[in-house]
């Protein structure tokens, strides 16, 4: 009788591969191969995911999704401050492992929107990335 295998054994017995932390990005390669990222990009790349996509979206898990989108057309006071500084802190919350990841939410002090700037300390080394909320996003999404 064949040996029963999990799908993690016999990912990890293909030659190349280790297990090291890993995700697919949606970005093809010049090969045509989809791109890999490690790292601090791993977790940026959920966090940015998670806080565009609009909740109810996904079919099969509906309460996935923040949709940031939203707060670019509130009155960007101190309370729509605080509800973004709330949702963006849940998501960090729900991503952390072993990293400390840090967030700050900025104001743009002219036009509509703001700045998330992640900041991820792995093994001692940080990592700062700026996520810019704004129309623009909007207007790529149309576009697309």
């Amino acid at each position: 009788m064949a040996e029963k295998k999990s799908f993690e054994d016999f990912f990890y017995s293909v030659p190349d591969s280790d297990k090291s932390n890993f995700d697919i990005n949606n970005v093809f390669t010049a090969y045509g191969d989809w791109s890999k990222l490690e790292g601090a990009n791993i977790i940026i790349k959920r966090i940015i995911s998670q806080l565009l996509i609009i909740k109810g979206t996904y079919p099969f898990d509906p309460l996935f999704g923040e949709n940031l989108l939203q707060f670019l057309y509130e009155p960007f006071d101190e309370i729509t401050m605080d509800k973004i500084k709330d949702v963006v802190g849940e998501v960090v919350q729900q991503n952390r492992g072993k990293e400390k990841i840090t967030y700050e939410v900025l104001k743009y002090s002219t036009g509509k929107g703001f700045r998330i700037n992640i900041i991820i300390d792995m093994n001692g080394k940080k990592v700062k990335y700026p996520v810019d909320i704004d129309e623009r996003l909007l207007r790529d999404e149309v576009e697309r």
